[in-house]
């Protein structure tokens, strides 16, 4: 049962998608399905049988940045209700999470982590080459099947099941296929990004590679995601606001996870817990650094 709904799964996610393509239509917002039950059937997880053996548990959307206020305010009059915001998800900021009583959650993404052009020429490339699906009865416009490879395999460095997606994406597209994606990921300069993705990372010590690098790390700290996300920042005052935000605790996330607004005393006490964590991981990384002396 997903909210209030006990439609299976499969099908609340596909009426989802629907649902909010309507609700964009009616103001004449374009919207992107991606990833889930929007993919190219060569590109779903798929048993013997042909039958789907990984069910997305919410339906992903994306939009144009500039287009985002607008459609959280008409899912908003469709009986939506925003849980996460862009800024208290993701240390990407990149997507929000709307729920609904009937139907599935919702990750409404505003741009794609890994793609570095402005997020509205992003979006206007994809939108170019786009393709249509039925979803839910509804015809939903897509990515190309090459831009939901791209998608697949940049989400793979972050996502759950990633040797899965990076087969069906990369290892079992043709050498034409796997052209037309690395031509993309040039053209939406995503290509540290696939890189990471396939294992192929060079030994480039720019910032942004040394954070893809950190976010293929498996056993990755607090700490190195932390050093990571702050260099690739694009600017000093933004790297001051990933720094502060990534070590002061979220009151809105801290809700989330107690059922309840923080009292003064939860937020000390997370506090007190991530400072202890973070000194724990600079203390560990010291203590390895001097015993390879």
């Amino acid at each position: 049962m997903i909210g209030g709904s006990s439609m299976p799964l499969e099908v609340s996610v596909e009426m989802t998608h629907a649902a909010v393509q309507v609700a964009a239509a009616d103001v004449g917002i374009d919207v992107l399905h991606i990833k889930g039950p929007s993919l190219h059937p060569s590109l779903s997880r798929r048993d013997a049988r042909g039958e789907t053996t990984h069910l997305s548990v919410d339906a992903d959307v994306w939009v144009r940045p500039r287009d985002v206020d607008r459609l959280v305010a008409a899912l908003g009059r469709a009986g939506w209700a925003t849980k996460v915001r862009f800024e208290d998800g993701s240390a990407f900021e990149h997507a929000s999470t709307l729920v609904h009583h009937y139907l599935g959650h919702l990750d409404l993404h505003r741009w794609f982590p890994g793609i570095t052009v402005p997020p509205e020429e992003a979006f206007e490339a994809l939108w170019a080459e786009r393709d249509v699906m039925t979803l839910g009865g509804q015809p939903c416009p897509v990515p190309s099947v090459t831009g939901q490879r791209l998608v697949l395999l940049l989400h793979s460095v972050r996502g759950p099941g990633s040797s899965v997606d990076v087969q069906r994406a990369w290892h079992d597209a043709s050498p034409d296929d796997q052209r037309a994606v690395e031509a993309l990921s040039v053209k939406l300069r995503a290509q540290i990004a696939l890189a990471a993705s396939l294992g192929d990372l060079s030994d480039d010590s720019s910032p942004e590679s040394e954070l893809w690098r950190v976010l293929t790390m498996r056993d990755r700290s607090l700490l190195d995601l932390w050093v990571a996300r702050v260099r690739a920042a694009p600017t000093r005052r933004e790297s001051l606001r990933v720094a502060i935000r990534q070590l002061v605790p979220n009151p809105r996330r801290l809700e989330l996870v107690l059922g309840r607004p923080p009292t003064a005393k939860d937020l000390a006490l997370a506090y007190g817990r991530r400072l202890r964590l973070g000194l724990q991981e600079v203390w560990s990384k010291l203590r390895g650094a001097k015993g390879r002396r």
